[in-house]
C-alpha cells in the first residue's frame, strides 16, 4: 500500500464526521448541509467544513438541493464499511483467534467471510455461555460431525438425545479424553450409552486437539478452553467457505483416527 493511499485513509478515519457524512449520504441520497447537521450532529461550520473536503477529493459533489455521494465516494464508503465490520468481528472474536493462532492452525478463508460469525464468550455472569450455546445448536442437529478436546456429562447426554431421536454423530476424540471419560463413573456412563447407539461412530486420535471443531449440519463451530480445559469462547458460522475449511480439518483428523473399540 502506497503512502499516498494511506494518507487518503488517514484522511478518512481521523475524522468521524467525514465518514459519517459518506454513510448518511450513501443511505439517503441527497441531502443539504442543514439535513446532514441533524443527521449527524454537529455545528453547522463542522459540516460545511468536511463537505468542502470530502468535494475536494472527488467523494461527494454539490447538486441544485444539496449534496450526493459520487461513485468513488460509494466506493470508499463500501471500504470504510467492510473496515469496520472486520475490526468489530476481531473485538468480538478475539479470544478464538488468538488461540488458534497459537497452536498454530491456519484458517485459509477469505477473513469477510468470518464477519457475520456469532460469538459467545465465558463470562463472570454466565461462564457456561459457550457450552449452552454447543448444546443448543446440537439439540437441532441431523448430522454432528466433531473433533472434541474435551467433554462432560451434559454434552454426552445431550448427543445421545439428540442421535435417540435419529441424528447421526462422528465423533473424534483426543486420547486424553478418552482417558477421562474412561476413569470417570459418571462420565464413562453417559459416553457408553452414546457409543452403543447404531448412528454413532466414534474414533480415538492419537494427539492433541487443541480446539473443538463442530460441524452441525450447515453450521461451523469453533470453541477454545483456557488451560484447565474451561471453555472461553464459541464461534459459529454457516458461511460455505467456513464449512469447506471445517470439513478439510475434520476429515484430516478422521483420517489420523482409529474407530473407537
Amino acid at each position: 500500500m502506497g503512502r499516498e493511499s494511506l494518507a487518503e485513509i488517514e484522511f478518512l478515519v481521523r475524522s468521524t464526521c467525514r465518514v459519517r457524512i459518506l454513510e448518511a449520504l450513501t443511505e439517503c441520497g441527497s441531502l443539504t448541509s442543514a439535513e446532514l447537521r441533524r443527521e449527524i450532529g454537529v455545528v453547522r461550520t463542522t459540516v460545511q467544513r468536511n463537505l468542502d473536503a470530502l468535494e475536494e477529493r472527488g467523494l461527494v459533489h454539490s447538486v441544485a438541493d444539496g449534496y450526493e455521494i459520487t461513485i468513488a465516494g460509494e466506493l470508499v464508503a463500501t471500504g470504510i464499511g467492510e473496515m469496520t465490520e472486520t475490526v468489530a468481528f476481531i473485538e468480538r472474536a478475539k479470544a478464538v483467534l488468538s488461540q488458534l493462532t497459537e497452536a498454530d492452525v491456519p484458517l485459509d478463508v477469505d477473513p469477510q467471510a468470518l464477519v457475520d460469525a456469532t460469538v459467545v464468550e465465558a463470562t463472570a455472569a454466565n461462564p457456561y455461555a459457550p457450552v449452552e450455546s454447543h448444546l443448543k445448536t446440537l439439540t437441532t442437529t441431523a448430522r454432528t460431525r466433531a473433533v472434541l478436546p474435551a467433554t462432560s456429562a451434559d454434552a454426552l447426554e445431550t448427543a445421545r438425545s439428540a442421535a435417540e431421536s435419529g441424528a447421526t454423530a462422528e465423533i473424534v476424540l483426543a486420547d486424553e479424553v478418552v482417558e477421562t471419560v474412561q476413569s470417570t463413573p459418571t462420565l464413562r456412563e453417559h459416553f457408553e450409552s452414546l457409543a452403543d447407539l447404531e448412528n454413532v461412530t466414534i474414533y480415538q486420535y492419537d494427539g492433541e486437539v487443541p480446539y473443538y471443531l463442530g460441524i452441525l449440519d450447515d453450521a461451523v463451530q469453533i470453541g477454545v478452553h483456557d488451560e484447565a480445559g474451561i471453555p472461553q469462547a464459541l464461534l459459529e458460522s454457516t458461511d460455505d467457505d467456513v464449512r469447506e475449511w471445517a470439513t478439510e480439518r475434520y476429515e484430516a483428523y478422521r483420517r489420523d483416527a482409529e474407530p473407537l473399540a
